[in-house]
């Protein structure tokens, strides 16, 4: 696989891993609403075998961006 590739497909692992546990439930409820995505999409993101569309990076970077997080992509 492409190195460029494996990168993309850390970086939401990473901030998932990452994010302070008070803040855990309540980004992953954002993401999956606001995405407008199944449970299962959000668990295929954590464990880095799918890639956000690229509307739907915008929309998670904003929700990181509003809990005090910086940009996931």
């Amino acid at each position: 696989m492409c190195k460029k590739i494996e990168k993309k497909m850390q970086n939401f692992p990473h901030f998932v891993g990452n994010v302070k546990a008070k803040d855990a439930k309540v980004i992953r409820k954002a993401v999956i609403t606001l995405c407008g995505v199944s449970s299962m999409t959000y668990s295929k993101w954590v464990r880095g075998v799918a890639i956000p569309r690229d509307e739907r990076k915008i929309i998670i970077n904003k929700i990181a961006s509003s809990y005090g997080y910086k940009n996931v992509f």
